[in-house]
Formats: structure tokens, sequence, C-alpha cells
């Protein structure tokens, strides 16, 4: 991590973060070896662990992506 980072690194930072990774890591490879036919991809930097009063807005983010994704797969289909 670098000197310059905001967050301070402890014990429930570096959980937090390797937990991530390794969420993260185990996506791709799931989706590499079971193709998708429709991959909503959104950010994994937009909300953490504890990030409860942001739900409304990530399940709004989530909608307008599906909804995006579900079109694109339609355009594809055509």
């Amino acid at each position: 991590m670098p000197k310059s980072s905001k967050t301070k690194l402890n014990y429930f930072t570096l959980l937090n973060k390797s937990t991530g990774l390794l969420t993260h890591s185990l996506s791709l490879m799931n989706i590499e070896k079971y193709k998708p036919d429709i991959l909503i991809n959104i950010s994994r930097h937009s909300g953490g662990t504890f990030d409860f009063f942001k739900a409304e807005e990530l399940i709004e983010a989530g909608r307008l992506t599906a909804r995006n994704s579900i079109n694109d797969y339609k355009t594809r289909l055509l």
C-alpha cells in the first residue's frame, strides 16, 4: 500500500482488503471458467463490507448497470 494512502493500515483494513481481493480473484476465475451470457459488471470499489448506508445508491447503480447489460445483450442477439 502506498504511504500516501488516506486509509490507515490496521488489522480490520488488512482483513477487509485481503478478503475483497480474494473474492475478486475467485470471481474472475469463475467468470472465465463458466462464461455467462450476461455480465453485470459493477466496480468493486463502489462499496465496502461496512457500507450499509449506501444500500439504496448501490442498488440503483446495479439496476442501471443491469438494464444496460441486458440491452447490450439484446443488441448482440439481433
